[in-house]
């Protein structure tokens, strides 16, 4: 068996395994993201945030809040659930720290 075939039998291979342990969830996301993907974006994220000073966290949140909703009109729809997903961990994380009232922002489903 040449070198290139049994490269490509294991390539495939390892594709079917990277399917089978996909979530249901990463069809929606961009290509290359997955739902562990989110998840470990969210812990950074959560840190990030738990890192600053209080008096730094609301302005971060807002920030960041109005930054992904200002992209959310132009994302293709892949991308849109993607900042969907960021945009109600924000807003969750929002509420918590008492920036603002829940209810103030919507929530987002996906696509």
């Amino acid at each position: 068996m040449k070198l290139t075939a049994l490269k490509n039998i294991i390539k495939e291979e390892i594709i079917k395994l990277q399917n089978e342990q996909a979530h249901p969830m990463d069809a929606n996301l961009p290509q290359g993201q997955s739902m562990a993907g989110m998840n470990q974006w969210m812990s950074s994220w959560m840190n990030t945030v738990n890192s600053m000073p209080q008096a730094n966290r609301c302005n971060f949140i807002n920030g960041r809040i109005a930054g992904w909703q200002n992209k959310l009109n132009t994302a293709g729809p892949r991308f849109q659930n993607q900042l969907k997903m960021k945009l109600n961990i924000g807003i969750g994380k929002g509420q918590s720290e008492g920036c603002f009232a829940a209810g103030t922002h919507q929530t987002y489903n996906l696509g």
